[in-house]
């Protein structure tokens, strides 16, 4: 495609000359860079959309925020009572029992704890941290043989989360494993 254009010569006369131009939608050609990036922000609006776009929270989660902020404040009979009903809600939900089992421990019914925990693990048998809160749970009931294989089966690379380290290490003490708290906090 040949058109023409101005060019400036020698001592600033212009003239047209002609020349190449890129074809639409060839390298170079300002329009298709326009419509690239008029594509692209296009997209980049339907993801944001999308992503913002509010989602209905399920009843448990309400539930189980509702408790934590009740624990965060020591308020062990209200996050109990959401707790036990976001287990209600979400029977299926490891979290739920997992919540209102860490609950149970802290404001010291223990008993529940262990029922808590265990259900928990029935539902993800490999929660490191549900392990150790109810090997927790166990020693101090002082069920010392319960609480061993518990902590036993729980490698210090299984371990993810700080708080995982201080149960991990709680539980080492109790049991007098000091070795394996030293290797734990020392690979934390």
């Amino acid at each position: 495609v040949r058109s023409r254009r101005l060019v400036s010569g020698a001592g600033g006369t212009t003239q047209a000359s002609e020349g190449p131009q890129s074809a639409p939608g060839a390298a170079g050609d300002p329009d298709s860079f326009y419509l690239a990036g008029k594509a692209a922000l296009d997209l980049a609006k339907q993801i944001y959309d999308r992503v913002m776009e509010p989602k209905p929270q399920p009843e448990y989660y309400n539930l189980l925020l509702d408790g934590e902020r009740n624990a965060a404040l020591s308020g062990w009979e209200l996050a109990l009572n959401k707790y036990q009903q976001a287990v209600k809600v979400g029977p299926d939900h490891p979290e739920a029992f997992f919540a209102l089992g860490s609950a149970y421990l802290e404001s010291g019914h223990l008993a529940e704890a262990e029922g808590s925990f265990q259900h928990c693990l029935e539902l993800a048998p490999d929660s490191t941290w549900a392990r150790l809160r109810l090997a927790l749970a166990y020693l101090e009931e002082g069920k010392r043989d319960q609480a061993l294989p518990l902590f036993s089966g729980v490698k210090a690379s299984d371990i993810l989360l700080p708080a995982e380290y201080v149960d991990y290490a709680s539980c080492a003490y109790l049991l007098n494993q000091n070795e394996e708290g030293k290797a734990a906090l020392a690979s934390a």
